[in-house]
């Protein structure tokens, strides 16, 4: 990575490596991390319908979150704080049966206190079906929700960061 402008570097495979629960549940794959866009991608199965047999509501409220949340991340973590999502706003535009949803998110503004996202969710023929926006609070270190200090498992505190270059390179 030398050479190379942090700010520009691609930490997709790390990124998608550290997903796990709803997401992986979920079956969200990430494409693309990096500060400036996260980008993520989902083939819609029986498990993400309602029983009009539409793409669940909630399937779209939880790409806007985990998109949001992964590029909030990406610029915190970089000052060695965490975030966590605040406020989830996302709203249908379109029903889909099936196929692949395709979810870009950018930032939206970066402040010391909170972060926002916004996400585009696309069906597999490029129409916007939903769009949503994710406001993410900047927690120092050491913050404690639920009786349990915030961090990520396998992102240590000293340890290098996700978007911390390779050892030797």
């Amino acid at each position: 990575m030398s050479g190379l402008d942090p700010d520009d570097a691609d930490f997709t495979a790390q990124v998608d490596a550290l997903a796990g629960g709803w997401v992986r549940a979920m079956g969200l794959r990430y494409t693309r991390a990096t500060r400036d866009a996260v980008d993520a991608e989902l083939t819609v199965d029986e498990s993400h319908l309602q029983p009009y047999g539409l793409v669940h509501g909630g399937v779209y409220c939880s790409i806007v979150e985990s998109i949001a949340s992964v590029g909030a991340a990406m610029d915190s973590m970089r000052r060695g704080q965490w975030v966590v999502g605040v406020e989830n706003h996302t709203r249908f535009l379109k029903g889909v049966r099936g196929g692949r949803l395709t979810g870009r998110g950018r930032p939206e503004s970066i402040g010391e206190r909170e972060i926002s996202w916004v996400v585009n969710i696309h069906d597999a023929d490029e129409q916007l079906v939903a769009t949503g926006r994710m406001v993410a609070r900047v927690l120092p270190q050491g913050t404690r929700i639920g009786g349990v200090e915030v961090g990520v498992p396998g992102v240590l505190p000293g340890a290098p960061r996700v978007d911390s270059p390779p050892e030797g390179e």
